[in-house]
């Protein structure tokens, strides 16, 4: 290459003589210069070839100012400069050996292209052609905008192209023979020429790493793609065949080959078709998944027709195994050539996409597991306390409630406000609080971390409380005293899950989530960690305990039971559907739900409850707004189909249905409970009625307060005790549960239920977002009886 070669940067194609014309509303005349505002389209070009077809308007002064500022580091004896540009998603990366600039050119983000590697130059002719064209770009912006040059920009710009005009006249206009010799270096797979297994798919590869990609010096800054852009070619080994593919940007095809991945797995776990095809320079890719599970992947080398390979007989996680096999190897080499990578945050995208894939396919893989021993859990029951009282208010003629007491807290978190019989634990912005239930006396007050936490009663005398932090604190709940403290690994997503199982044969213990895929459990005694149970995916748990069985739904394809005592899966049922929601437990039987958000491929399953075994599954058509609810026999589920919404109910014994009602939308804002043979749905629009759970017949429908009232609760969770149901509408109401008729409403001016909870023996405790909250108790009324001696 001759010194003659020219490098000039082209602004809207409008050249001549060194000169060019801007147009834009910022080279008004008259007009104040705002260069942040003036757009235009840059071309990089060598002896008059432009690099690449326009890639799109961007700043170009600053554009510009970044040019000069590199072009003034290369001559000041740095080996690299990298010039991204800032509304496009281009960069142009500068090499510097010895008096030879090598250039890149290239478009960053998800779907990355080459436009130009390695095209050599003298370092003055870059200089002569960034002075040049920044000196054009002031001269026209002055011509059109005299106020310009009083610009702190336009001034900076001035002063570096100065100095630059400067040093080239001390620049020598040619070069050695020897000069800007880039060193190399192969590479070469220990699949290259032999397959990974004799039966089966897998790559091989090779490539060259120069000094001006992975075997550059310098460190990489934030998203380095240009130190990955070394050229290599894939072996691909099928059966008894090799070919080998066409030389390309080997890591950008394997890039390419991940996403197919993540495509076909999440498409065969959906049951849905499938059709891909990858094209990157000198590789094809066609993948092709059918509603059958046909997987069907044709691989060619795009300038030989000759070089096809067809494969019928992959599994998606072969083709899976193929692919992460490569990029994990790919991965290593780059790592041993260049450690310094693994800080490159491309290559940590890189490394997490591969870890995700390969926990995917574990998970898609993972089979069955059935208990066949039955007996070890079927007799052991919870110890279930006996939450109804002693009184029946059913039959009460006169029924009133006074106000035992009222507080107010600033910042109060619903969520983790609990009523626990003799104390009231109630959680605000940066404190709980220890209330005596009956007098409202404040018995103790704990400052606590700000932050999103999960209190629950445990024992007969403590509450748990979660930290998202990790913190996990057993509190005495008579005195607020800290028993102990255990530092789990924080959530990064998702609310902090506790379940307390404290009841039966098992020692006592409290569950919660760790991170994103654990659940661990700590001895209540101690907050030792007692055992530590991995799931696939993770990120949120529904749990429900039964007897010694702890089902999860954690948002991945399996729906496990693990022993309660030692974390160890006791049974596992998996599927291609995702289980995200609380299951259900009645007869023996676990009824619960799967499907993938907004999607109408939702399933309801029966499984038996001890050994994990299907009993049967129907599909909802639909999408599941929740968990299961179980009354006589049947099964209840809110489903979301085409935009309305349905409780759909289903027969326990074999998922026939047995009747259905719209639900005007009204189920998002509702709460669906059940007491004996009926569904109990209250709505936001302070409506509550009964559902006959056998044939859907509505058994009753009552009218509670104004429709149109402000004060509607965000809880809306009716709570049977003594015989009656207590529903939260504007305020709380006391309802038969045969007839719907009200027998009591609370008056005066109490809070809005936002949050409400009931004792025993029949106490309501109300809590408001606003912070107020109040105990009522029931009166106690007076006869006078006729007495006298017979």
């Amino acid at each position: 290459m001759q010194s003659g070669e020219s490098f000039k940067i082209l602004f809207r194609e409008q050249w001549s003589d060194n000169d060019f014309n801007l147009t834009g509303h910022s080279f008004s005349k008259g007009g104040v210069f705002d260069p942040a505002a003036m757009r235009a389209v840059m071309d990089v070009v060598i002896d008059g070839i432009p690099l690449n077809e326009h890639p799109g308007e961007d700043s170009v002064f600053f554009l510009m100012r970044d040019l000069l500022s590199a072009a003034e580091r290369l001559t000041t004896g740095s080996t690299s400069a990298r010039v991204s540009f800032y509304e496009t998603p281009f960069e142009l990366v500068f090499k510097r050996i010895d008096n030879i600039v090598f250039l890149t050119f290239y478009r960053g983000g998800q779907m990355p292209e080459v436009i130009v590697k390695d095209r050599s130059l003298p370092l003055k002719n870059l200089i002569s052609g960034v002075v040049e064209s920044a000196s054009s770009l002031i001269k026209e912006t002055l011509k059109n905008n005299s106020s310009a040059k009083n610009d702190p920009l336009i001034q900076w710009m001035e002063g570096i192209f100065l100095r630059l005009k400067e040093s080239l006249k001390t620049m020598k206009d040619s070069r050695n023979k020897d000069a800007g010799i880039i060193h190399k270096e192969n590479v070469e797979s220990s699949r290259w020429m032999e397959p990974r297994n004799e039966e089966g798919f897998s790559f091989g590869f090779r490539f060259k790493a120069t000094s001006t990609d992975l075997l550059s010096p310098e460190r990489p800054i934030g998203n380095d793609l240009n130190a990955l852009l070394f050229r290599g070619q894939f072996a691909i080994h099928a059966r008894d065949r090799r070919r080998v593919m066409g030389e390309g940007f080997l890591f950008l095809q394997v890039e390419k080959m991940l996403a197919t991945v993540r495509k076909l797995l999440i498409a065969w776990e959906e049951g849905r078709p499938m059709s891909v095809r990858l094209i990157s320079e000198g590789l094809s890719v066609g993948i092709k998944l059918t509603g059958d599970d046909n997987l069907t992947v044709t691989l060619s080398r795009q300038d030989d027709e000759d070089s096809v390979i067809v494969l019928n007989d992959l599994t998606p996680w072969q083709y899976a195994d193929a692919v992460l096999g490569v990029a994990r190897e790919i991965r290593r080499y780059i790592i041993l050539k260049s450690p310094k990578q693994r800080k490159n945050i491309r290559i940590e995208g890189f490394s997490t996409e591969i870890r995700r894939l390969v926990a995917l396919v574990k998970e898609q893989k993972k089979e069955a597991l059935v208990n066949s021993d039955i007996d070890k859990y079927k007799d052991q029951f919870d110890l279930l306390e006996n939450t109804d009282s002693g009184v029946d208010i059913s039959n009460s003629k006169v029924l009133a409630f006074k106000e035992s007491w009222r507080l107010e807290a600033e910042g109060l978190d619903l969520s983790s406000t609990l009523l626990c019989d003799r104390v009231t634990v109630v959680s605000a912005h940066g404190y709980i609080l220890g209330v005596e239930s009956s007098t409202g006396t404040v018995l103790w007050r704990r400052a606590v971390d700000k932050g999103n936490f999960r209190i629950q009663l445990a024992g007969r005398d403590g509450i748990i409380r979660v930290e998202q932090s990790g913190n996990v604190d057993m509190l005495d709940l008579n005195s607020g005293v800290l028993r102990w403290r255990t530092r789990l690994l924080p959530r990064s997503g998702g609310a902090p899950v506790v379940l307390v199982a404290d009841q039966g044969a098992i020692p006592a213990m409290v569950i919660v989530a760790e991170e994103e895929r654990h659940l661990v459990a700590l001895d209540l005694r101690t907050g030792e960690i007692k055992w530590r149970y991995s799931v696939m995916r993770g990120g949120r748990f529904a749990l429900r305990k039964q007897g010694r069985l702890l089902y999860v739904s954690s948002g991945d394809t399996q729906f496990t039971a693990i022993d309660v005592e030692d974390g160890t899966p006791v049974w596992r049922f998996p599927d291609r559907t995702h289980f995200n929601h609380l299951p259900v437990f009645a007869d023996d039987k676990v009824y619960v739900v799967g499907g993938v958000p907004q999607k109408n491929n939702g399933k309801l399953y029966c499984l038996d409850a001890y050994s994990g075994e299907p009993v049967w599954s129907t599909s909802l058509k639909g999408t599941a707004l929740m968990g299961p609810v179980y009354s006589d026999g049947t099964v209840l589920l809110p489903v979301r189909r085409r935009n309305t919404n349905y409780l759909i109910a289903f027969d326990s014994l074999n998922g026939d249905d047995l009747w259905s009602a719209q639900s005007d939308g009204s189920v998002m804002a509702s709460s669906i409970g059940a007491v004996d043979d009926k569904f109990i749905v209250n709505s936001a629009g302070g409506v509550v009625m009964a559902y006959d759970a056998k044939s859907g017949k509505i058994i009753w429908h009552t009218i509670l307060g104004p429709v149109c009232s402000d004060d509607i609760p965000l809880g809306l969770s009716v709570v049977s005790r003594g015989g009656v149901l207590f529903v939260p509408a504007d305020t709380i109401y006391v309802v038969h549960p045969d007839n719907g008729e009200v027998i009591y409403s609370l008056g005066g001016d109490p809070p809005v239920p936002d949050l409400m909870q009931v004792t025993k023996d029949g106490a309501v405790f109300i809590a408001e977002e606003s912070g107020h909250m109040g105990m009522y108790e029931i009166a106690r009324s007076f006869a006078i009886l006729d007495g006298g001696n017979k």
